[in-house]
């Protein structure tokens, strides 16, 4: 059995970048931190637990079923994007609006045949 949240939330976790050694690590302040994903919300948000690597629960944190990161101490809010991971939610489940806004992005006729974006667009692939 799985764990069930929505897409939007699970692709803005999915931008998780902490650096360490292990994908749910990160160091902030000079302390390294780990999360743990806590249990399904039948709203289809994520939640979970912010852990010091001594063992000691530092927080929590929330990342709605619209892909807001609510709630992330503890420098966790660093290491996560929304922006990357709602662009990269339209690509899969909303193309139109995805080239529209890529359009919009870097100020383009969405009605042109041809575009080239810009490399740091985050709804063009």
């Amino acid at each position: 059995m799985g764990y069930s949240c929505t897409a939007k939330a699970a692709m803005v976790l999915d931008t998780f970048h902490g650096g360490g050694e292990v994908s749910n690590t990160w160091t902030w302040k000079g302390t390294e931190y780990f999360y743990e994903q806590g249990r399904e919300n039948q709203d289809g948000a994520i939640t979970g637990t912010i852990w010091s690597m001594s063992g000691r629960r530092k927080g929590s944190f929330r990342i709605s079923p619209d892909g807001i990161v609510e709630r992330a101490p503890h420098g966790m809010r660093t290491c996560l994007s929304e922006r990357d991971g709602l662009a990269m939610y339209l690509k899969l489940h909303e193309p139109g609006e995805a080239w529209r806004k890529a359009c919009e992005w870097d100020q383009v006729d969405p009605s042109e045949k041809f575009v080239v974006f810009s490399p740091d667009n985050p709804y063009a692939s």
